[in-house]
């Protein structure tokens, strides 16, 4: 026979832990929702210099643990700057600004993929169409490809929003409760 009488004992607990959850997993989809986009522009540029670094990035960000990019960004941050000792939802911000910052950071390599893979499910034929029309290529990639691109890689960034939540438990090697 299954017992549930702790919870209603630490239901404030679990409440305020998916809430804490659920702020640093937003944070960390809106910071790597912005790399990924810088990252994807890196990538689609005539300079080979921003194309490679983007490659290098995302490379070696998909390439190492979640944790071990959680602890660096940590042990980083905490060392350079002075972060104030404020508790938000049971944890110290000192804890959640890199964790969420660390998240985003992985978050952005794999959207940045997202988002490449996005646009070239693009016909080649709309992009045409915009230069024919007399459009830039600048005006062409944000009026005519990118708007398309994004709806196609929504389904793909409602995935990446549950693997963040998922990966926020790493957290817990920082600090965050």
């Amino acid at each position: 026979m299954l017992n549930f009488d702790f919870l209603g004992k630490y239901w404030p607990m679990f409440l305020q832990g998916s809430e804490l959850t659920l702020v640093i997993s937003i944070i960390g989809v809106v910071i790597g929702f912005l790399i990924g986009l810088l990252l994807v522009l890196m990538r689609m540029s005539n300079l080979k210099i921003l194309n490679w670094i983007a490659g290098i990035y995302v490379s070696i960000v998909r390439g190492t643990p979640s944790m071990i990019q959680v602890l660096l960004i940590y042990y980083i941050l905490s060392k350079s700057l002075p972060i104030p000792q404020v508790q938000v939802l049971g944890s110290g911000l000192d804890r959640i600004i890199p964790g969420a910052l660390a998240l985003g950071l992985n978050s952005g390599a794999y959207t940045s993929e997202i988002f490449r893979s996005g646009i070239i499910s693009i016909p080649d034929g709309q992009t045409e169409a915009g230069l024919s029309l007399g459009m830039s290529r600048h005006d062409t990639l944000f009026e005519i490809v990118l708007p398309q691109a994004l709806r196609n890689t929504l389904p793909a960034m409602g995935n990446e929003f549950i693997t963040l939540i998922k990966e926020s438990s790493v957290l817990f090697y920082i600090g965050v409760q």
